[in-house]
């Protein structure tokens, strides 16, 4: 038209820029008006049957508009899946990994809750996506959008499988390609179908893309289904972890862990073996920061006996300890890509025990931050901490670890973090609230559960979470208090007394009388810090707390404390905490410790850990 040219339309454009926002605004509005329109339109009346014209009234807009708005009919089938894909037009803006579903994926640490997370999120998705993909099938016609959409699925499953394999928690002989293929499958439409759609009476689309329906008495079967879906997948899923459960092995059956003593460990590949290597570098360090008696039967990893000989008073020198390993020692202090072959630690390890003194065992930690485990640059970057003092590539690869491990990994390197820079922005986006103060007029005799260092955010411990469903579930019932105790989880001695008044201030909110308490790592201390300001427990079930004698309780307000741990706790190790509770001789007969397995300090409040080792029997 004419008018279209005309200096009024150009002043008008001017005027559009100004105000961009808005105008940005009315027409994502639009936009989103039009992908949901389209969306009820072709599920009624199929892709065939669908019109831009009926697309366009639907939304309340010009038909060049909606035709505008996504190429054509093809273009608007593929934003209304893109859509449904996201739970809304204005997610599927958002990158996918910021999508907040995703994103809980990707920040779970423990490989059975993230593929338990992730079978989760599948009967939201087939059942927003699903009946589009029934048309889109259909239609016969948009090969290249199926094939599109397909590619799409497999990358992103890719980029999972990719996820899982740096955290070490694909099955031996597993490759990422074959994981993402097994989640594929597992998490396919056709079984949230079967699982779920025929049993709330849909059945798949006929060609003209009008779903059939079966009587309503079978309306909303399917939801009761849902749990099954994701209880399904997430078991099916499971098996691709190497910790992952087997519905066909009892737990109690599953294998413990198990040292790798000695220069063996550094030569095999193993996750038992990875885990003794960091047992090692970390006992190593704890004396030579002078306290041998942190670390529990040195022996069992193979360390000489005694390990007083490996304590110095002043730090080694970097490039002393660093010389044996044949390296310049800038790029040992630089190059974060550098690996120390397998053949040489366990050689330093051999001359450790051939002459164990510092430089021996300041070499061995030296060498480990260029291992090919992350786990063991972790912690042997806690252990130079103590041998050569804190330096830049050391602080490095513990935010790499806080970061970036698997949960293990990520507790040893918060706290070597904690221990250099409690302050540090990695650390204090895991600090939380404390609990409420909500009140309550009723009495109240049960059991609460609290966490430890910058676990917060965990749900393992909040109702619902999987250790609190399980101690729960228990009988006869321990009757467990909701909500949970929930603490800062910050990284010092005064956010623990804090924490502790904390406590006390809230049992006498909710009303609970001489409750029993479980709580992990520093949880203990700060429950031990309680009962020194007057809460009285009935019992105290310490797991994996990390002992140090001025964080005893009042064991005159403690009928009973039940002290659950594991062998060579790292966690612990990296603290420079005890790994024996032995209480003063008047007060033995209220502490009874139960010690199984190695290694992992969060197994104490792992389900299959106290199945494994008969733990409900000891309450």
């Amino acid at each position: 038209m004419p008018v279209a040219i005309s200096p009024i339309c150009e002043s008008a454009r001017a005027g559009r820029r100004y105000d961009a926002p808005r105008r940005r605004h009315r027409a994502a509005e639009t936009r989103a008006k039009i992908i949901e329109a389209a969306t009820g339109v072709f599920l009624e009346r199929g892709y065939a049957g669908a019109t831009i014209l009926q697309i366009a009234a639907e939304a309340g807009v010009a038909v060049e508009s909606a035709y505008r708005s996504a190429s054509g009919k093809a273009g608007l089938l593929a934003e209304a899946v893109q859509a449904a894909l996201a739970g809304g037009v204005e997610r599927a803006d958002v990158p996918v990994e910021e999508r907040p579903a995703i994103r809980r994926v990707i920040e779970e640490t423990d490989p059975r809750r993230q593929l338990q997370a992730y079978a989760a999120t599948q009967p939201g998705v087939w059942g927003r996506v699903g009946p589009l993909l029934r048309v889109l099938d259909a239609a016969g016609s948009l090969v290249e959008l199926r094939d599109r959409l397909a590619v799409q699925r497999l990358n992103g499953l890719r980029r999972f499988a990719a996820l899982l394999a740096e955290r070490s928690a694909l099955r031996p002989g597993l490759t990422v390609d074959r994981a993402a293929d097994i989640i594929w499958t597992v998490c396919a439409q056709a079984n949230y179908d079967s699982l779920v759609t025929a049993r709330d009476g849909h059945r798949p689309s006929t060609a003209t893309g009008s779903p059939r329906r079966s009587p309503p008495a079978c309306s909303g079967i399917g939801e009761r289904w849902r749990p099954r879906c994701i209880n399904g997948l997430g078991r099916n899923l499971s098996h691709l972890a190497r910790i992952g459960i087997d519905t066909e092995v009892p737990m109690a059956q599953r294998p413990a862990r198990r040292p790798v003593p000695g220069p063996r460990a550094f030569t095999e590949r193993s996750r038992d073996a990875q885990l003794s290597q960091a047992a090692i570098v970390l006992s190593v360090g704890a004396a030579a920061r002078g306290e041998p008696e942190r670390v529990d039967a040195p022996a069992e990893v193979g360390l000489p006996s005694d390990l007083a000989s490996l304590g110095r008073r002043d730090p080694i020198p970097v490039a002393e300890a660093a010389e044996p390993l044949g390296i310049e020692l800038s790029a040992h202090l630089t190059d974060r890509s550098l690996r120390v072959p397998p053949s040489t630690t366990a050689d330093l390890m051999t001359r450790l025990l051939d002459r164990p003194e510092p430089i021996a065992a300041a070499a061995l930690v030296e060498a480990n931050l260029h291992s090919e485990s992350r786990l063991v640059r972790t912690a042997a970057a806690v252990a130079a901490i103590d041998t050569t003092g804190p330096r830049d590539d050391v602080v490095a690869q513990l935010v790499d670890g806080a970061t970036r491990g698997d949960r293990l990994t990520k507790e040893i390197g918060r706290i070597g973090l904690a221990r250099v820079d409690p302050q540090h922005t990695v650390l204090s986006r895991l600090v939380g609230p404390p609990s409420p103060m909500t009140g309550t007029d009723r009495l109240s005799h049960t059991a609460v559960l609290t966490h430890g260092t910058f676990a917060s955010r965990a749900r393992w411990w909040q109702p619902n979470g999987d250790f609190y469903n399980y101690l729960n579930g228990l009988v006869p019932p321990l009757k467990l208090h909701d909500p949970s105790f929930q603490w800062s989880g910050a990284y010092s001695d005064p956010a623990r007394q804090l924490a502790a008044q904390q406590m006390v201030d809230w049992v006498t909110d909710q009303n609970l009388q001489r409750p029993d308490v479980f709580a992990h790592s520093h949880g203990g201390t700060v429950a031990n810090l309680a009962t020194r300001r007057g809460l009285q427990l009935d019992r105290l079930v310490l797991l994996s707390w990390s002992v140090h004698d001025q964080w005893f309780p009042d064991f005159a307000n403690v009928q009973r404390i039940i002290d659950i741990r594991v062998r060579f706790d790292l966690v612990i190790l990296a603290d420079l905490g005890g790994q024996t509770f032995t209480p003063p001789p008047e007060h033995a007969g209220k502490v009874v410790s139960h010690v199984n397995g190695f290694f992992e300090h969060s197994d104490t409040h792992e389900p299959d850990y106290w199945e494994r080792n008969d733990l409900p029997d000891v309450l």
